[in-house]
């Protein structure tokens, strides 16, 4: 379990080796979700926005057979990666790493 935020995240901590979190680049860019036209231009090159949120379909050249060739020397935000939805990584439902907030706070 982590604190976020003030908000509690529930992680099921089971990796399920799918690769899924290293084929795809999400960021968040204030305002995106609302302009068509930047709506439209993503979307005609495969990517998909959610909110302020583009999810850009990238497939990591390390990623071999679903695991990362370069495991035990991969970048410092590739190690600590385990679903948090700030993240520069895509999670899928599917992921072990998934995670439900619960909670809240000031």
């Amino acid at each position: 379990m982590e604190v976020i935020n003030k908000k509690i995240i529930l992680m099921e901590d089971k990796c399920k080796k799918c690769g899924e979190c290293c084929r795809y680049l999400r960021f968040k860019i204030k305002g995106i979700g609302k302009d068509k036209d930047q709506i439209e231009f993503w979307k005609a090159r495969g990517c998909t926005i959610e909110g302020d949120v583009i999810i850009i379909p990238f497939v990591c050249p390390h990623l071999k057979d679903n695991l990362c060739d370069i495991h035990e020397t991969k970048p410092k935000l590739c190690r600590q990666f385990k679903g948090i939805k700030e993240s520069i990584f895509y999670v899928p439902k599917k992921c072990g790493y998934n995670k439900q907030g619960k909670g809240g706070g000031k």
